[in-house]
């Protein structure tokens, strides 16, 4: 059989296996989104991770929470107890903002500064080793805090019996943008968009900068003529 008989067959089995691989393709695609959707939804389920920073939590309970929107008021949890309560419709004020989180480069930073277990003695090569690998963290954290993580800063003003309160919360962009959208819809507020007033006011005085450069390039010099 010549070569030219096989020409046909050998496209349509091409055709037959790019197909085959699209459909595997949008099978796997839509298998993720399902995915990503279902575990999104169970996250909302058990809360969604949070930090919070405000006078009406002691200490350092405002870290590693999960947050729940329960019969109309946000609730924040620290295994399973709540530490933090907020009236949905006795909140007054709410912004945004987005922030930067360094978790990587803090846990290398971490390591590296970890105190030694052992002692070794001074100019040893246990101990020239181990500023060697200290060096190497200290290095690592420094490329890692050039990729932060961007957090979506939340803050709210409300008042309750004990009077008036802050809180800021910090979530994942997604998350702080339907936690947003709720507060929105239970309270009808305007959400203040700080980082879209910070980012006009910087083109404002860029403008103004320039303007003044502008200007004073075509002011004529004055010459000073000493006095005798």
């Amino acid at each position: 059989m010549r070569i030219g008989n096989w020409a046909p067959g050998i496209r349509v089995h091409s055709s037959l296996g790019i197909m085959v691989m699209a459909a595997a393709s949008c099978m796997c695609v839509a298998a993720e989104e399902q995915v990503e959707t279902k575990r999104r939804v169970q996250q909302k389920d058990r809360g969604w991770k949070l930090s919070v920073i405000s006078e009406a939590i002691p200490g350092k309970a405002g870290t590693k929470l999960r947050l729940n929107i329960e019969e109309n008021q946000i609730v924040c949890r620290s295994e399973g107890s709540a530490v933090l309560e907020i009236p949905l419709r006795e909140i007054s004020q709410v912004s945004r903002d987005t922030d930067k989180d360094y978790p990587a480069s803090r846990f290398l930073m971490a390591a590296a500064t970890r105190p030694s277990e052992k002692r070794h003695r001074f100019g040893s090569k246990a101990h020239r080793e181990e500023l060697e690998a200290r060096a190497g963290l200290a290095i690592l954290s420094f490329f890692a805090s050039l990729f932060p993580t961007h957090k979506e800063l939340v803050r709210v003003t409300w008042t309750d019996e004990g009077g008036a309160h802050d809180a800021d919360l910090y979530l994942g962009r997604t998350e702080g943008q339907a936690l947003l959208a709720e507060i929105k819809k239970q309270t009808g507020l305007q959400v203040r968009d700080l980082e879209k007033e910070r980012k006009e006011m910087e083109k404002e005085i860029k403008a103004l900068q320039q303007k003044t450069g502008e200007k004073s390039k075509g002011k004529p010099k004055v010459e000073t003529v000493p006095l005798l």
